[in-house]
Parts: C-alpha cells; sequence; structure tokens
C-alpha cells in the first residue's frame, strides 16, 4: 500500500496536479498514524496480556503462603489449648491439696510449655507482591485486605510473642531448678522438691502467668486464622474470575 501512494505521488507530481498529491500525501499520512495507533494497541494489550499473567502468578504464591500459615495457625491454637487443659489438671490438684504421684510428670511439661516466638508466620508470598508493587493487584479491596493482614494483624502477633519472650529466660531457670527430666522420649518431667514449691505458691504462680499468657496470644491468633481464611477464599474467588 505504502509503494503504491509512493508511485501515485510521483505520477501526481511530474502531472502537476498538486491538489490530487495532496489528498493522497493526506492520506498516506492517515495511513501511517493508523499504522502507528494499531501497534500501540498491540504493544499495550500484550503489556496488560503480561500484567494479569504476573497477577496470577503473584495470587498463587499468596495463596500457597496463606494456607501455610492457616495450618501453623491451628497448631499454635490447638498447641495453647492443650497447654492449658495441662496446666488446669495439675491446678485442680494443688487446690484440692492431693498429694505428689508420679501420674503427674506428664503434665508439667505441657503446663510450663513456653509461648514461643511468633516467626511461624509465612511472608513469603506477601514478600514477592512487595517486590512486584502492590498496584499488580487490580482489585482495591483484595489488595487492601491482604496489606491490612500482613502489615496489621500478623505483625501484631508477633509484637505480643516478642513481649512474652521476655519472660522465657526466667521460666527456663525455675525449670532447671526444680524439675528433672525423667527421659528425652517421654519428655516428663518430675520435681525435685514438689511440695516446696507448691508450699511456696512458685509452681501455681508460673502456670497461672503462663495460661495469662496463652490466652493473651490466643485472641490474634483466632483473629488471624479468621483473617488468613477470609484473604485466601477472596484470592481464590478473584483467580476463578480472572480465569473466566
Amino acid at each position: 500500500m505504502v509503494t503504491f501512494l509512493r508511485q501515485v505521488r510521483k505520477s501526481l507530481l511530474e502531472s502537476g496536479a498538486a491538489r490530487r498529491y495532496f489528498i493522497y500525501a493526506a492520506g498516506e499520512i492517515v495511513l501511517v498514524v493508523v499504522g502507528i495507533l494499531i501497534a500501540l494497541q498491540i504493544n499495550n494489550w500484550n503489556e496488560s496480556r503480561n500484567e494479569r499473567e504476573q497477577e496470577r502468578n503473584v495470587l498463587h504464591e499468596l495463596i500457597e503462603n496463606l494456607e501455610i500459615n492457616v495450618k501453623r495457625l491451628d497448631v499454635n491454637i490447638e498447641r495453647g489449648n492443650t497447654d492449658n487443659s495441662m496446666a488446669d489438671v495439675l491446678i485442680t490438684s494443688i487446690n484440692k491439696n492431693n498429694p505428689y504421684s508420679d501420674t503427674l510428670d506428664k503434665y508439667f511439661p505441657l503446663a510450663l510449655n513456653p509461648v514461643d516466638e511468633g516467626s511461624f508466620i509465612s511472608f513469603v508470598g506477601y514478600e514477592s507482591l512487595k517486590n512486584t508493587g502492590f498496584d499488580i493487584i487490580q482489585n482495591y479491596e483484595l489488595k487492601k485486605e491482604i496489606i491490612t493482614l500482613f502489615e496489621g494483624t500478623y505483625k501484631d502477633l508477633r509484637a505480643r510473642y516478642d513481649r512474652i519472650q521476655l519472660s522465657n529466660t526466667a521460666l527456663n531457670g525455675f525449670i532447671d531448678q526444680h524439675f528433672y527430666m525423667k527421659a528425652s522420649e517421654s519428655r516428663e518431667y518430675a520435681p525435685i522438691d514438689y511440695q516446696t514449691i507448691v508450699k511456696n505458691n512458685r509452681l501455681m504462680s508460673w502456670m497461672m502467668k503462663l495460661k495469662g499468657h496463652r490466652h493473651w496470644i490466643a485472641v490474634v491468633l483466632l483473629t488471624s486464622r479468621t483473617e488468613t481464611q477470609s484473604a485466601l477464599q477472596n484470592i481464590q474467588e478473584e483467580l476463578e474470575i480472572m480465569e473466566k
């Protein structure tokens, strides 16, 4: 087409028909402009397609990330409940002034189980999103939910664990001073002098303190679990819409 227009332009110039030449010249310009616009449109379409593919990859990573977090949160919630149940058995026994029995030895490790630090929460998928750029997610509400979960709820959970960590050194000292491990495979603690730590309330004090720690952590663990499951479901729904 361009070659044809050039031939027509040459013919018109040679024949002196200037007006007709300018009409064809304008047509040639329009053709070039249209070609540029089509090329830009194709380029924009390719960029958009690449961005959506990148968005899908990021969302899939976030799904894997959140699925791991749900499982880890469930483990820690269950662990806290179990540890507190074991503490309740011992507290009830002490309140009833029951004599020491070695059947209690299996309860001591759990009742005195320290609240671990909160690094079990995974940020892998979120770090990938940050590196890619938050704008890659088109759904504003979904993007806001993800950021709030990782920057708000998860960091609050970690902060609570960090505050509790300050007392773990003292707890470990108490355990080392007043208990010995009967067998590593059974993980049972036997008190060195049960009556002493019962009468001076040190055992009761530590169990009550740890129960308070676990209840304090449990509030954010449950919130984190609910919000993680919500974000996971919303991301899955967003992917279903994108892939239709």
